[in-house]
Order: C-alpha cells, then structure tokens, then sequence
C-alpha cells in the first residue's frame, strides 16, 4: 500500500501490457500523489509471429515494432497519460504525467582502455538522470547558440539537464578548464543545482568544488564507479 504524500517507486519487472503502470497513474489522478512507476518488459515477438509477418515481407525492423514493448505496452501507458477513445466512441480523459523509454544494452569494449572508460561514462548519464528523475537536457543544445565558436569547439566535456526549478550537470572531465566553464554555466542558474564528477580515481573532493556556490555535489554511485575503475586498470 502506498500514500499520496510518501514518495513511492513501484517496479515490475514483468511489465506485460503496462496495467501496473494504468493502475499507477489512476491512483495519482484520484488522490494527487506522485508515485512513480518503473516497467521492464523485453520486446518478445514468438517464432509463430516471426515467421508469419517474415511470410508478409516485413523486415527484422518491422517485425521488431511488432513486439509486446513498442506495440502494447509503450503505446498503452502513452494513451493513458494522454488521453484516448475508446472503440465505442468514449472519450478517456487522461491522467497527466512523464514518460521515458529506455532500451537497456551491453557496452562494448573497443580500442583502447580510455575510450571504453568514455563509452561507459556516457552510458551511464541516463543512469543519472534517472536517479534524479532529470531528463531534460538544456547543454549544449540550448545553452549555447548555433553557429557560435563556443558550440564549435564544444568538446564534450559536461552536460547539463533541467526540469522545471532542478538542475543536474555531470562533468566527464574534471580539467580546470572545463570545471570553470560548467561553474560559470551553472552560475547563470537558478533553482536547485546538482553536480556528478567523473574523474580517473573516483574520488571527489568537496574542498574542490566549493567555490560552486549552491550546488551540491553527488557522489557517483558504487556499482557505476566500480565498473569504470575495473576498465580503467
């Protein structure tokens, strides 16, 4: 059971055609409560179904959009936050909300141990953002115009996310440099500032970041800074 006022995160790793999520959803539109719900599903597509829509000349592609994922649950969970009609004409008003799709994968190794040490940070940048339920991302795609020097030589060195008064930077490169222009970027923002550091240790130093005034810095989590370790040795 849960209430409208505890913050709540419901997972089913069996996610099927997403009622658990519908539930979810209606129970925050009766009471007001923000639980959050997290699915996982594979994108199942049995042999029998395969082989039949192989038979009508879709390609691998087609038939993968075929699958329970992106053709029940995902649309499902989407028509519910939005609003649908029903066969008989009903119009179902919908409940409101956020929703993100992640494909979850393996890294894989390639070249030389500092590029998968970088593959690893960038895929975990999700992780992060899901962690602190912050997707959108304002940098560089909208904090530095086009056709600018600055979104030319941009090297990739931090990202900054935001939804509505929060704010999440994760900086890959802890040179003094790019610290400095991430400082003067978050500077510029108001709200809540939260800061994750990559660095060829895993160790941050609050006594390094202090001069980022009303920002609070985050450890990496464990199992992440392990795997990046482990490639790095």
């Amino acid at each position: 059971t849960t209430q409208k006022d505890t913050p709540s995160v419901i997972l089913d790793f069996f996610a099927g055609s997403g009622t658990t999520a519908h539930a979810v959803l209606e129970l925050n539109r009766a009471d007001g409560g923000n639980r959050q719900c997290i699915l996982v599903t594979n994108n199942e597509v049995t042999d029998k179904t395969r082989k039949e829509l192989t038979g009508k000349g879709l390609n691998p592609s087609e038939i993968e959009d075929m699958g329970i994922c992106r053709a029940v649950t995902y649309p499902r969970v989407r028509k519910v936050m939005e609003g649908y009609t029903t066969p008989k004409g009903t119009k179902v008003r919908g409940t409101g909300g956020k929703l993100r799709y992640f494909r979850c994968g393996f890294v894989v190794k390639q070249g030389a141990h500092i590029q998968n040490a970088e593959n690893i940070k960038r895929h975990c940048t999700e992780m992060l953002c899901l962690r602190e339920n912050i997707f959108q991302r304002i940098f560089p795609t909208e904090l530095l115009p086009e056709e600018t020097d600055e979104r030319e030589n941009y090297t990739g060195a931090f990202e900054i996310f935001k939804d509505h008064n929060r704010t999440l930077a994760i900086l890959y490169d802890d040179t003094p440099q790019y610290k400095t222009d991430l400082q003067t970027h978050l500077a510029a923002l108001s709200g809540e500032k939260i800061l994750y550091v990559f660095t060829p240790t895993g160790h941050v130093s609050q006594l390094d970041y202090d001069d980022f005034e009303g920002v609070r810095l985050e450890e990496i989590p464990m199992r992440i800074l392990d795997l990046y370790k482990r490639i790095l040795k």
